[in-house]
């Protein structure tokens, strides 16, 4: 589970995100495609990736069954 793994390494105080990219992409065209949240109205990816009170950053990659590859990206305070 996502917060499993983000008290792994930091110890979130109130606040954490997850953010999850699936199949075959560059890490410059997951950023992008991050950042821009294309199709996404409230853009919550772009939020969580450059919301002040996110201090710690995780990024876990690897195969998926159906889609290739995925990265997950998780933000803790």
């Amino acid at each position: 589970m996502p917060l499993d793994r983000i008290q792994r390494y930091c110890k979130p105080e109130e606040n954490w995100a997850d953010s999850m990219v699936f199949g075959p992409m560059t890490s410059k065209e997951v950023i992008e495609r991050l950042i821009v949240c294309d199709g996404q109205t409230k853009r919550s990816f772009r939020a969580s990736m450059f919301s002040k009170q996110m201090e710690c950053c995780g990024v876990f990659t690897g195969e998926h069954k159906n889609l290739e590859s995925m990265i997950n990206i998780i933000y803790a305070d």
